[in-house]
């Protein structure tokens, strides 16, 4: 068994991303603080580092790959030792290393983003590591009888180009290499593997659409006890095959349609007028009904009545039609179950 420890910050950032992807806990909910006239993400994010290791992991679009830069030095060693790579090519960022552990010990590479491995005769591991300034060589410190291989080589991580679907539209995983994405790979936790959300619509349901202090206390205490459901696309960007929360979760806490947030704190969403074709989503639950409106530029409203078929919480009607033609941007009233009437 091998178990490889990163230096705690980079270690932080990968955690919180391969969680985000993986167990799907993560709920976006961006804080504001103000100052000098700019807004900081002041609430809680991963790090670059854990994004960029879990975008290579997941090897989608608008991820990094690291290009090698030369042949691989191979050395057999035991105890503490240093392997010499040589001077470094122009562009290297990192180095990329491969160990294998050929007696049971302890392995600690030094320098900034070094990790630290535990491993038994036979395990392998491996990593990328930050080149430092200056640096020529990488250094494994270890017990004096302890005897281990590497293979260790310079490498230059760069970004993958993001897909382009049908409309033009790019997807894939944001990247600080890249950019941003008009579709993001929506997080497992979504229900759909390969979804995808609209930059946009996450923006605005995260609060990074408001546009003044004002807008950003608004936003601060409104989204303290409330999430957004956003649509979950097909690679097309327009097919809806399910949704998203985004924001804190437990209870006491709502939910509101992304329609909600948007007429409150966002620019971003609002679509040109044209017109569309309203839906069918009676018997659906309100978040997500309203989702599926949203998604296609309506606004929501909803209104209450008691229905002793329809359960709580579900669509009882909605007006105009469903199969009535109206414009984008157009308001249709949802009626929501409150259950039964009292006595019944």
């Amino acid at each position: 068994m091998t178990t490889t420890e990163l230096d705690p910050v980079f270690a932080s950032g990968l955690r919180d991303a391969l969680v985000a992807h993986v167990e799907g806990t993560a709920r976006l909910r961006r804080r504001w603080s103000w100052g000098l006239g700019l807004g900081l993400l002041a609430g809680t994010g991963v790090l670059a580092g854990g994004v960029a290791v879990a975008a290579t992991l997941l090897s989608a679009p608008g991820g990094t790959v690291n290009v090698s830069l030369g042949a691989p030095v191979t050395v057999t060693r035991t105890g503490t030792g240093t392997v010499a790579l040589g001077s470094p090519p122009a562009g290297t960022t990192g180095i990329s290393w491969a160990l294998t552990c050929l007696s049971a010990g302890s392995f600690t590479f030094t320098g900034p983003g070094g990790a630290i491995v535990t491993c038994g005769a036979g395990s392998h591991s491996s990593d990328v590591q930050p080149l430092r300034p200056g640096q020529t060589s990488i250094t494994v410190a270890t017990g004096p009888s302890v005897s281990w291989k590497l293979q260790a080589e310079y490498v230059k991580t760069v970004a993958t180009p993001f897909g382009v679907n049908a409309k033009g539209e790019t997807y894939g995983v944001p990247k600080d290499l890249n950019g941003t994405p008009d579709l993001q790979e929506a997080p497992l936790s979504a229900g759909v593997p390969g979804g995808y959300l609209t930059t946009k619509q996450l923006d605005c349901a995260s609060g990074g659409d408001v546009a003044n202090p004002t807008q950003a206390i608004a936003w601060d205490k409104f989204s303290e006890h409330t999430n957004t459901v956003i649509p979950v696309y097909k690679i097309d960007g327009s097919t809806v095959i399910g949704s998203y929360v985004v924001g804190p979760t437990g209870p006491g806490v709502r939910t509101v349609p992304l329609s909600t947030i948007a007429k409150r704190f966002c620019t971003s969403t609002r679509t040109p007028s044209t017109t569309v074709v309203i839906p069918n989503v009676v018997g659906e639950p309100e978040a997500m009904a309203a989702s599926t409106l949203e998604a296609l530029g309506l606004v929501a409203q909803e209104t209450y009545a008691s229905s002793p078929a329809v359960p709580q919480g579900a669509l009882v009607a909605e007006t105009p039609s469903p199969g009535a033609k109206a414009p984008k941007g157009a308001l249709v009233v949802l009626t929501v179950s409150t259950g039964p009437p009292t006595g019944s």
